[in-house]
């Protein structure tokens, strides 16, 4: 899904909502019958943000991207398995929220610790590179500190940000914005 309408501010909402997407419940599946199925069906549905540089030009390209695996035999279920991550995500359960908050907070915490440098230099890149100011609210620390302000403050922030999660989702995910590629 194209994201050339978003603004940078956009991007740490975008990322958690790639990251919230496939942990979460959504109308006909509670998160861990859906992760079983997924598995069951197919390697795994992923979603991420992809950047990518105009070829011959300054402009960078964002889409949202859903991918699957899967074989032939379990093609037609798998479909049905990326429907549910397509339409049918939900956005009430704060329990379930706080819980992927924290998970990915302690997931980016240990990153951190083993590749610090790492964040370092696209911290410092940003100050300069459209992309890395992105991949820093997408993947970097910049991403990390939001998380953990929403953690810190959990009873205020929790609706308003599943509400954009929510908002940004109906944004995303329309046959208006979607390009399909099958390799």
């Amino acid at each position: 899904f194209d994201l050339s309408k978003f603004s940078q501010k956009d991007y740490f909402y975008l990322s958690l909502l790639s990251d919230y997407i496939g942990l979460s419940d959504t109308q006909n599946y509670d998160y861990k019958k859906l992760y079983t199925q997924t598995y069951l069906k197919s390697g795994g549905v992923f979603t991420t943000i992809h950047l990518n540089n105009v070829k011959n030009s300054e402009e960078l390209k964002s889409n949202f991207v859903f991918s699957f695996k899967t074989i032939e035999k379990t093609e037609d279920e798998c479909i049905k398995i990326l429907e549910e991550y397509l339409f049918n995500v939900k956005f009430d359960d704060k329990n379930r929220f706080k819980n992927i908050l924290q998970n990915l907070k302690q997931d980016y915490k240990q990153k951190i610790l083993e590749a610090g440098n790492q964040f370092a230099l696209m911290r410092s890149m940003a100050s300069f590179s459209e992309r890395s100011v992105l991949e820093d609210e997408c993947s970097g620390f910049s991403y990390y500190e939001k998380l953990c302000d929403i953690l810190n403050d959990f009873d205020e922030k929790a609706e308003i940000t599943l509400k954009k999660l929510q908002d940004y989702y109906g944004k995303i995910v329309n046959s208006n914005n979607m390009i399909v590629s099958i390799i």
